[in-house]
């Protein structure tokens, strides 16, 4: 938002457009830059995947049974009718 108002209007200064936001410059001048977001992102959504196909049915769209053994009841057999 203060980056397309600063480029639609350059003479503004960031000190007023941050402080029509209710932003402080601090945050304007220390925010990450878009493509340290978008490595997060990508980090991100790597840990998952890797998480989602380490866990038995999970990366299959299904989900983990309870067994009796556990204290849980079987899905298979509430699903009998």
């Amino acid at each position: 938002m203060i980056a397309a108002a600063h480029a639609a209007a350059p003479a503004l200064s960031i000190r007023r457009l941050c402080a029509a936001v209710g932003a402080g410059r601090t945050w304007w001048y220390t925010r990450p830059s878009a493509d340290e977001i978008a490595q997060r992102d990508t980090a991100l959504r790597d840990a998952i995947e890797r998480i989602v196909s380490n866990s038995p049915g999970m990366a299959t769209g299904g989900s983990p049974r309870r067994s009796s053994a556990t204290g849980g009841t079987s899905t298979t057999s509430a699903c009998r009718g």
